[in-house]
């Protein structure tokens, strides 16, 4: 049997085993929320392309981490991580990365000059480190829970960090957005949240319309999370969730098609939208 993916998330790992070093086909591991403090370079294939180690308690990666040249994506959030070994330099296929919830004092990007020039980086996330508190100058209001109506059979979006359901809210439909727990792949729920709050209103994003705290789920667990915009079924996502095989990128219907002035204006609003972020910082 050929064993390219191994998932032991939710265990009691302190250490990255080193006998998956010697299991050549592997391209995958997650040890998500383990109690992992190491991780020996014996312990990773050469072929490896998705390493996820969200949610443990690292402090560092080994040193020769850029031997993993064929690496594509690199889920480290949530660790006591405070730098990157230089190595990391040779990874030039990787397509994302995500260091945010960890030990970082100063900001990675500018302690690495390589980093954002690693030719297919296409996912970059360091919210949550010491160095990475945002300040914005958008507010919106709170909302309190019981102001809230969730309609939990009418779930309308989801991620592993997230759900979305709709919402009814003195009467107008809204969309509900609720973090799962503490962390998220990129951070904290509070990183996100600020930046949407901080993004502020424009035609080409979902809006913000409040936040809430302590909101109470269907199964008695309370959530923080924000109301959102409610956008009709005439909208629908273009992509579905990367698959094994694509890691990092959607996943597209094959025989669907959009005509030429679709793509255009969907362009267009990307960059109207691009472009009012900048501005924001």
């Amino acid at each position: 049997m050929i064993v390219k993916r191994v998932f032991f998330s939710n265990n009691k790992f302190k250490s990255v085993p080193t006998v998956l070093g010697h299991c050549e086909n592997l391209e995958m591991i997650s040890f998500k929320f383990c109690k992992i403090t190491d991780v020996p370079m014996d312990s990773l294939s050469a072929r490896l392309k998705w390493i996820v180690l969200t949610g443990n308690h690292l402090s560092q990666l080994p040193k020769d981490f850029g031997a993993l040249s064929s690496l594509r994506k690199l889920s480290l959030a949530g660790n006591q991580i405070t730098n990157l070994p230089e190595s990391m330099s040779r990874c030039r296929a990787l397509e994302l990365i995500r260091i945010g919830a960890n030990a970082f004092t100063n900001d990675p990007t500018v302690m690495y000059p390589w980093l954002l020039t690693l030719p297919v980086l296409a996912w970059y996330g360091d919210a949550g480190n010491p160095f990475s508190l945002t300040h914005g100058e958008n507010s919106v209001p709170e909302i309190l829970p019981e102001k809230i109506n969730l309609l939990i059979a009418e779930k309308i979006g989801q991620s592993p960090s997230s759900e979305v359901f709709r919402a009814d809210i003195d009467g107008v439909t809204r969309a509900v957005k609720l973090f799962r727990g503490g962390l998220t792949s990129d951070g904290y729920p509070i990183d996100d949240m600020r930046a949407g709050i901080v993004a502020g209103n424009h035609s080409n994003l979902v809006g913000v319309v409040g936040h809430f705290k302590d909101l109470k789920d269907e199964s008695g667990k309370l959530r923080d999370g924000l109301v959102l915009e409610f956008k009709s079924k005439e909208y629908r996502a273009l992509g579905n969730p990367p698959s094994f095989e694509s890691i990092t990128r959607d996943t597209f219907d094959a025989t669907k098609r959009l005509p030429l002035s679709v793509i255009f204006n969907i362009a267009q609003g990307i960059s109207y939208a691009c472009a009012h972020l900048h501005r924001l910082g």
